[in-house]
């Protein structure tokens, strides 16, 4: 019975030292992240949440783990989100996000941009319908279906001003955030005003 429990105390003891290794080496890369781009870096006092924000060409900026996934499978998976200002206009209440597989009916907040294979990907609602539908150029519904196809995202759209990537897989290595901030930045200059 003592070994078996010496056994257990071993497992959880090397568990425990993954774990945190990991959020270590995410902390470090963020870091790292935020150096080479001249971000702000900070973290709560037990690692636990990270945050890279600041500007880039008078564009808000922000990474950051919104808390720990949860259900079946997710075990030391996290929800990071990434978002990037849209500069110029951008009509009252937009928001553009995937429709939802189940979602075959129309809901009536939504707006409809004319372009049939947009409109069937996209839930697009926002104050203004005009406005928005003006807003929704084809250059801009092309950027949009590809910011929708991303694909390791998780949720991707535009909420306001910002255009947002949510992940629930480790983004912990340099070259994932790397990869993520010059697609959201290459994106985010196509959707300016």
């Amino acid at each position: 019975m003592k070994a078996l429990l010496l056994y257990l105390l071993v497992v959880f003891a090397l568990v425990a030292l993954f774990l945190i290794w990991i959020v270590y080496r995410r902390n470090r890369n963020w870091r790292r992240f935020a150096v080479k781009y001249r971000f702000n870096y900070s973290q709560g006092k037990s690692m636990k949440k990270p945050v890279v924000y600041g500007e880039i060409q008078g564009r808000p900026f922000r990474l950051w783990k919104t808390r720990e996934a949860t259900g079946p499978g997710t075990v030391g998976l996290e929800l990071v989100e990434m978002s990037m200002g849209i500069l110029g206009y951008v009509p009252a209440g937009l928001e553009v996000s995937k429709r939802p597989v189940s979602q075959a009916a129309q809901d009536p907040s939504e707006l409809r941009s004319g372009d049939a294979a947009f409109d069937q990907v996209a839930v697009v609602k926002g104050e203004t319908p005009a406005e928005v539908i003006r807003y929704l150029s084809p250059e801009r519904r092309n950027a949009i279906l590809e910011m929708l196809a991303f694909d390791s995202a998780d949720w991707a759209g535009i909420r306001g001003e910002r255009a947002i990537l949510i992940d629930r897989r480790m983004v912990g290595t340099l070259e994932d955030v790397e990869r993520r901030f010059q697609f959201l930045f290459d994106l985010v200059k196509r959707l300016d005003a």
